[in-house]
C-alpha cells in the first residue's frame, strides 16, 4: 500500500470520462493536483496507481448542501460538497 509520501505514477479519475490523468510524485501530490481539477460532475473522485486495479484514495460526493460539521473539499452550495479524501489502507 501507498504512503503518502511513497513516489509513484498515480491515476486520477474523475469518473466523467474526461479531464482523467497521470501524475508522478507523491499521493499527497497528486491529491492536490486532484483538487485543482474539480467541478461540479456529481460523481466521486478516485486515485490508484497507474495500472492497478484498487483505488488508494477516494473523495466522496455528497449530492446536498454541506452542514457547518462536514469536511468539505471543495462545495457547489446548495447542489452539492466533495467531502473528505479517504485514504484506504
Amino acid at each position: 500500500m501507498a504512503t503518502l509520501d511513497e513516489k509513484n505514477t498515480y491515476y486520477i479519475d474523475y469518473g466523467t470520462g474526461t479531464g482523467n490523468f497521470e501524475f508522478t510524485g507523491t499521493l499527497e501530490e497528486a491529491i492536490e493536483e486532484a483538487n485543482k481539477g474539480l467541478c461540479y460532475t456529481q460523481v466521486p473522485v478516485s486515485i490508484s496507481i497507474k495500472d492497478g486495479c484498487d483505488d488508494i484514495a477516494y473523495l466522496p460526493w455528497y449530492g446536498i448542501e454541506a452542514s457547518e460539521d462536514d469536511v468539505i473539499t471543495a462545495s457547489f452550495g446548495k447542489f452539492g460538497f466533495y467531502g473528505e479524501w479517504r485514504i484506504n489502507e
